[in-house]
């Protein structure tokens, strides 16, 4: 899901164990944009790699 970058941390203390990841590369369609930024932020995000 993508956030504009000001409303990351006050989501982040939202829910618990949250993580952001900034791929600064990407607009909208992440996978796209950056599809080895959003494969490594998935990745990290389910434990199989770290977030990049």
């Amino acid at each position: 899901m993508t956030f504009p970058a000001d409303l990351v941390e006050p989501t982040l203390e939202l829910i618990p164990r949250a993580r952001a990841v900034v791929l600064e590369e990407a607009a909208h369609m992440l996978h796209v944009d950056d599809p080895d930024g959003c494969l490594g932020a998935g990745r990290g995000v389910s434990g199989l790699e770290p977030v990049l």
